[in-house]
């Protein structure tokens, strides 16, 4: 007999580069195998996102990992098993020992519900240019795929800073303003983050708005072609946050 396990997702933010998650929306697994899929959190630590943007002007290094959570749908075993990690090469620009390392399979140790997929991701030859990277799940002999929307990570990432897919749809537009990349390094150096907190985030997000406002005011920054860079004055609301 198949199983029906249901999830509401409670969510308003999928993806600081991704797609939106409506607040009712359900993923729904019919089986009886063990299965796998991602699960990757927000900046919140709460929210669901299906893609990761990182932007290597954040830090100096040369490369950086990202940790693709990965849980099951079923129990737990009294020994290791193996899930298998592919690419989804139609839908991705990223060279394969060139921008990026990523292993075939990981382990899922004995007794254990989740894991993680590094991704070791690399910035020479990205100047202000990005690559993307669709890292897909592959079923094996210990697991089969689990929620369709979970079976596949998108990854961004460049030499530059990278505009967030849901700027223009949701509450940041109304919180920083037209995105250019310039402004964008400076809210995250100003803010001294690597990523912007969830849609959701209110406070932070108007914490941010005033502290990058206060910075701009006493430092005045302008784009290339001589445009002053400015940020609204946010006074929070409710309106766009997925």
């Amino acid at each position: 007999m198949k199983k029906h396990i249901a999830y509401v997702l409670m969510s308003g933010f999928l993806a600081l580069a991704g797609t939106g998650c409506s607040e009712h929306d359900i993923l729904i697994y019919e089986d009886d195998a063990p299965a796998v899929y991602f699960e990757m959190l927000a900046a919140d630590g709460i929210s669901l996102r299906d893609s990761l943007v990182f932007s290597f002007p954040v830090t100096e290094e040369p490369t950086h990992q990202l940790d693709l959570r990965v849980r099951i749908i079923g129990f737990a075993a009294d020994h290791d098993r193996t899930i298998g990690v592919g690419v989804n090469a139609g839908e991705s620009t990223a060279v394969a020992g060139t921008h990026y390392e990523l292993p075939t399979q990981v382990t899922l140790p004995a007794g254990a519900y989740e894991t993680t997929v590094p991704v070791t991701i690399r910035r020479e030859g990205l100047q202000d240019r990005e690559v993307r990277l669709v890292v897909a799940l592959q079923p094996n002999a210990d697991f089969v795929l689990g929620f369709t929307r979970g079976h596949e990570a998108i990854l961004r990432w460049g030499d530059k800073y990278i505009k967030p897919d849901n700027w223009d749809s949701t509450v940041y537009r109304t919180c920083f303003g037209d995105f250019t990349e310039k402004k964008y390094g400076i809210i995250l150096a100003v803010c001294g983050i690597e990523e912007l907190p969830s849609p959701s985030d209110i406070s932070t997000l108007g914490y941010y708005n005033r502290k990058v406002r206060e910075y701009l005011s006493e430092n005045p920054q302008y784009e290339e072609d001589g445009t002053p860079i400015t940020i609204p004055v946010y006074n929070g609301g409710s309106g766009g946050l997925g």
